[in-house]
Formats: C-alpha cells, sequence, structure tokens
C-alpha cells in the first residue's frame, strides 16, 4: 500500500485518463459541474468559488496522505467530464475506499463510470496489493446503489444514522466491498463490459 509519497502521476483506461486533482483544474471542473445533481454528495459545486475551495480540499488532502483525487478526462477530446477518489487509505490495513465520485451530465450512464472504478480497482489491486476496497452510498440513493451492485461488490450491510446530510437530515450509508479474492472476478467481468 502507498505512503503519502506514493500517489500515481496518472492512471490510463481504453477511453478516460485519470490525473491527481490540481489547481488547473478549477475551470475545466467548474464546466463539467453544470447541471449535476448535488443532492447525494456532501458539497455542492455550483459556482467557481465553490469549485475552488473544494479543489483546494482536496489537494490538503492528498498531501497528508489520506486520500487522492483524480480529474477524470475523456482520451477522445482531453475532456474534463468529472472526478472520482481514492479515500480512507489505510497502508497498515491494505484498504481504502473509492467515492467521492461525480460526472458531468453528458457522461451519466455511459461507459465513464465503469471504466473508472475498473482503472482505480486495478491500481489499488495491482500495484498497491490492496485486499479489501470499499464502496459507499446514501440508503436512498439508489441509482448507486445499483451501479456498485453491477461493478461486482458485495453489500455488506448499513451504517445507521452515519451522517447528517447538507439539509441536516439523518443519512443511513450503505456499505460494499472488493476483496483480493475477488477482484480476478470481478475485473474478468468489467473487462467484458469494455469489449
Amino acid at each position: 500500500m502507498p505512503n503519502v509519497f506514493n500517489i500515481p502521476s496518472q492512471l490510463s483506461g481504453r477511453h478516460i485518463l485519470l490525473k491527481p486533482v490540481s489547481i488547473r483544474d478549477i475551470e475545466n471542473f467548474t464546466e463539467a459541474a453544470r447541471g449535476v445533481d448535488w443532492s447525494w454528495m456532501p458539497f455542492s459545486l455550483h459556482s467557481k468559488d465553490a469549485v475552488g475551495d473544494w479543489v483546494r480540499s482536496r489537494i490538503e488532502e492528498m498531501d497528508t496522505g489520506v486520500s487522492v483525487a483524480f480529474a477524470v478526462f475523456l482520451n477522445s477530446n482531453g475532456k474534463t467530464v468529472g472526478s472520482s477518489s481514492y479515500l480512507d487509505i489505510r497502508p497498515k490495513d491494505r484498504g481504502l475506499e473509492i467515492g467521492s465520485t461525480w460526472y458531468s451530465p453528458s457522461v451519466q450512464g455511459t461507459y465513464v463510470n465503469p471504466e473508472c472504478k475498473f482503472v482505480l480497482l486495478e491500481y489499488a489491486f495491482e500495484e498497491w496489493d490492496a485486499i479489501r476496497v470499499q464502496l459507499k452510498t446514501d440508503h436512498l440513493n439508489v441509482h448507486s446503489q445499483k451501479a456498485i451492485e453491477k461493478l461486482g461488490a458485495a453489500y455488506e450491510g448499513e451504517l445507521r444514522n452515519h451522517v447528517v446530510r447538507r439539509d441536516g437530515s439523518i443519512r443511513h450509508t450503505r456499505m460494499y466491498s472488493i476483496t483480493s479474492e475477488e477482484w480476478p472476478i470481478v475485473r474478468k467481468r468489467l473487462e467484458e463490459r469494455f469489449k
């Protein structure tokens, strides 16, 4: 597993490219964030100022080694279409989370999310030697639950009264994971989706 200095400079897929978030991404993220439904997220990138604050916060977290936020680009035109992150990186336990994912409406429901998750999972299991990657979502976010299950992650249960949403309501969190033993099967299933 990584230490704070072992952040990949980029992760490549067939159709996408992931690079750690930088200040240079603020303009492109501002454009990509237009029209995104932020209902399920703990943040809302509704303005350039909000995007700037979010980017600076992600960079601070990367500097401490707790997370790595990536900008997601399309290989076809270099356009920024969203972000996904490694969170809760725990080198000693060889575990981490993939999450804080959002995409421009133009690519939602396309190959972008499954390929992005594939690239992140591949690096976690095959380069960092992770034994567990977790994903989590709001108990009311059925769309996200279906997407996570379609990846091949196993449902583990619900953390009750886990988070207070931005609107003050209570969220239960549905937990999923993929273990190193399951990764070869998950990998094969994901690769089939890209053929």
